[in-house]
């Protein structure tokens, strides 16, 4: 049952990215003005960038936090405490951050999609 939820969720997100693009490739078929297209790609590439920023922040934030956890879990060994009960919770959070960054590499597909159209739009504009 956790795969079919697991698959779920990965059908939603590509769903909901290509949601995402499709407004994206609309908002550029209704601009006319030079000036229209050059401020809506600079803005574009903006999001992306802060998307992408926040995704390497994130992934960081995660590797730490993991890293910081089986230090302490190596000083609960160090003092025969047992662990069986915070591998499996190591185990299990682990598995969660491998799914979020599953969904965070689905998303990075669509920023490279929206960044290449805001790029062909800023550069076919100038």
């Amino acid at each position: 049952m956790e795969k079919l939820w697991a698959g779920l969720a990965y059908t939603w997100r590509v769903f909901w990215n290509a949601i995402q693009f499709l407004i994206v490739l609309y908002v550029f078929s209704r601009l006319h003005a030079r000036f229209e297209i050059v401020v809506v790609s600079i803005l574009g590439l903006i999001y992306v960038t802060i998307r992408t920023i926040a995704f390497g922040t994130r992934s960081a934030l995660a590797n730490i936090a993991m890293g910081v956890d089986n230090e302490f879990a190596y000083i609960r060994r160090l003092t025969g405490a047992d662990m069986t009960e915070r591998e499996e919770a190591v185990r299990i959070s682990q598995k969660a951050i491998q799914r979020t960054t599953n969904k965070f590499y689905i998303d990075l597909v669509l920023l490279s999609l929206i960044s290449l159209t805001c790029l062909y739009q800023l550069f076919t504009a100038l």
